[in-house]
């Protein structure tokens, strides 16, 4: 019964082409390495993804934690900073559109930099097993 409802649900989901659908299906097209993966694929990913909502302050991941989530950010600025001095340096501010952790992904690897929100947030995520188990890598 529940197989069946997630049928549904993802058939369901491929019907809706709304501003929030083109969004999520350009910023993953902008992925190198998901440029050219089928339509299918693309709504696998999508149905996949969670949302979660950031306070200003929050930080999603320091130097040294685990790359286990592509973060796609919806909403907001996030901080990319490096800590020098014991201080933390403002690198660059992501907006509507960014994507942090594309490429760390595939390998098992840690993050080289934190990031932080300024402002509230809030990002789409993609756990490192889902990407593994939809695409057997």
């Amino acid at each position: 019964m529940y197989s069946n409802f997630h049928v549904k649900l993802k058939e369901q989901l491929k019907t809706y082409d709304d501003p929030l659908n083109q969004f999520i299906r350009k910023t993953l097209r902008n992925i190198y390495y998901l440029e050219n993966i089928s339509e299918s694929s693309i709504d696998e990913i999508i149905f996949y993804l969670e949302l979660e909502h950031l306070e200003g302050g929050e930080t999603l991941f320091r130097i040294g934690d685990k790359v286990d989530k592509i973060f796609l950010v919806a909403s907001g600025e996030i901080q990319i900073l490096m800590e020098i001095d014991e201080r933390e340096a403002l690198i660059e501010t992501l907006r509507e559109g960014c994507v942090i952790g594309f490429n760390s992904i595939l390998k098992d690897s840690a993050h080289t930099f934190i990031a932080k929100c300024r402002e509230k947030a809030s990002v789409y995520c993609l756990k490192k097993s889902t990407l593994k188990n939809l695409f057997n890598i």
